[in-house]
């Protein structure tokens, strides 16, 4: 039950990172993104909605006003422009392997705008190993460390198999199976 709340967030994440109109972006989600991911530097970027293009996620990144405006057409989108900042412009990197966030003081200026429509509609990530044995143990810190990495590398469709356990268990009970041939079948 302690997982059950990361995994609902997880769910939340996917719905606020990837709605389709200006009427469902959370322009707060980004700004909150951006806060856990540079703290410091957070009120130099400023968050706007742009539609798709060609019904293909899209950001954009330029620079106005003393402010780098971050621009998508999701939560996700906007995510993706950061991580393009911080890589191309500020020549930094947020990894599994480690962290580099040695943002340079003052934030670099964007000469000319930065468009970028991803070509795919879906980016799938994750494995059911990497699901069961690793994120099983997790706490909040490091769900929320994923989440953001997810949504900064762009992922929109991340393997989510809570559940999947309970379906199988309804599905082999109409089978023909008892309980307890299912709980000697069933790990974890």
């Amino acid at each position: 039950m302690r997982y059950l709340k990361p995994v609902r967030l997880l769910i939340l994440f996917m719905l606020m990172f990837n709605l389709p109109s200006i009427a469902q972006f959370n322009k707060q989600a980004a700004e909150n993104l951006i806060k856990r991911v540079i703290p410091k530097k957070a009120d130099h970027f400023e968050v706007q909605y742009i539609p798709k293009e060609n019904n293909k996620d899209i950001f954009e990144i330029e620079s106005k006003h003393g402010k780098i405006i971050l621009k998508g057409n999701n939560g996700i989108s906007v995510a993706s422009a950061l991580k393009y900042y911080l890589y191309h412009f500020c020549h930094c990197s947020i990894t599994w392997n480690g962290v580099n966030l040695n943002v340079p003081d003052p934030l670099p200026v964007v000469k000319k705008k930065i468009h970028h429509v991803s070509p795919y509609k879906y980016r799938y990530y994750l494995n059911y190993c990497t699901f069961n044995y690793t994120m099983a143990w997790w706490d909040w810190a490091q769900w929320q460390k994923q989440i953001d990495w997810m949504a900064l590398n762009g992922i929109n469709m991340p393997l989510a198999v809570t559940g999947e356990t309970a379906i199988w268990e309804k599905v082999y009970e109409k089978l023909g199976f008892s309980r307890d041939e299912l709980k000697n079948f069933f790990s974890g």
